[in-house]
């Protein structure tokens, strides 16, 4: 189980449900870039978030929803520029 364990990740931010955050993504290549595949976490945060589209770099906690679905807990989000190598791999 993750719930309760800290994390750090860097992703750029995409937009989640209203008012209970944002979605924090990266492209997962596991061949070459033509199979990239979309990956992101949903983040629980009350704060101002990076504008969608821009980095972000968030620091919490994993948390698991009463359905079993997980999503982080930030306790803090800081804009960063993009990552040299932006994919996951």
């Amino acid at each position: 189980s993750f719930d309760g364990d800290a994390v750090t990740l860097t992703g750029f931010v995409a937009p989640g449900d209203a008012g209970t955050g944002f979605l924090l993504s990266r492209f997962v290549i596991t061949h070459c870039v033509i199979d990239a595949q979309l990956a992101a976490v949903p983040i629980a945060w009350g704060g101002t978030a990076a504008p969608e589209g821009e980095w972000a770099t968030v620091t919490g906690t994993v948390r698991s929803d009463s359905d079993g679905r997980l999503h982080i807990a930030a306790e803090s989000v800081e804009a960063v520029p993009e990552p040299e190598d932006p994919y996951e791999y």
